[in-house]
C-alpha cells in the first residue's frame, strides 16, 4: 500500500491560517489510508456563507495510480445518509496527483440544496461520470 502525501493547491498555502493548517494536518494524520484505487472525501468543516451557499471543506484522497481531476464531478452532501445538496463541479486548476491527499472547499449554491444542513455528521459522496 502506497503512503499518502498531503499537498496543498498553491493559493491555499498563501491564504490558509495556521489554525486551519494544523486542523488539516491533524485530520490527515488520523485518517486511515484509503483503499487502493479509490477516491475518498474526508470531512473537515461545513458552513454557510452570507448568501446561503453551503461550503463543504474536505480532504480529497487519491489512492489511484493516476491523477484525479474535477471535471463534471457530481458531489452529494449527505447528513446521516440523507441527501441535502447535489451539485456538478468542474474545477480546472484542481488536479490531485496519484497517492496524494489535498484539501478543497466545495460550494453548493442555494439552488443545489434540498434542505437546511445541520453541519454535523456529514459526508461528501461522488457519483462517477456516466460514460457515454
Amino acid at each position: 500500500m502506497m503512503k499518502q502525501e498531503l499537498v496543498y493547491e498553491p493559493t491555499w498555502k498563501r491564504v490558509l491560517s495556521e489554525q486551519d493548517h494544523d486542523l488539516i494536518e491533524k485530520i490527515f494524520e488520523r485518517t486511515p489510508p484509503p483503499t487502493e484505487g479509490e477516491i475518498q472525501f474526508i470531512p473537515i468543516r461545513a458552513a454557510y456563507n452570507h448568501r446561503g451557499d453551503l461550503i463543504a471543506t474536505a480532504l480529497i484522497q487519491n489512492s489511484k495510480n493516476s491523477s484525479f481531476s474535477v471535471y463534471e464531478l457530481t458531489l452529494i452532501y449527505k447528513e446521516n445518509g440523507t441527501e441535502l445538496a447535489k451539485h456538478v463541479f468542474t474545477i480546472p486548476r484542481l488536479h490531485i496527483p496519484p497517492h496524494t491527499t489535498m484539501p478543497w472547499s466545495f460550494l453548493f449554491p442555494k439552488e443545489a440544496q434540498d434542505k437546511k444542513a445541520s453541519l454535523i455528521e456529514w459526508e461528501l459522496v461522488w457519483e462517477p461520470a456516466m460514460k457515454g
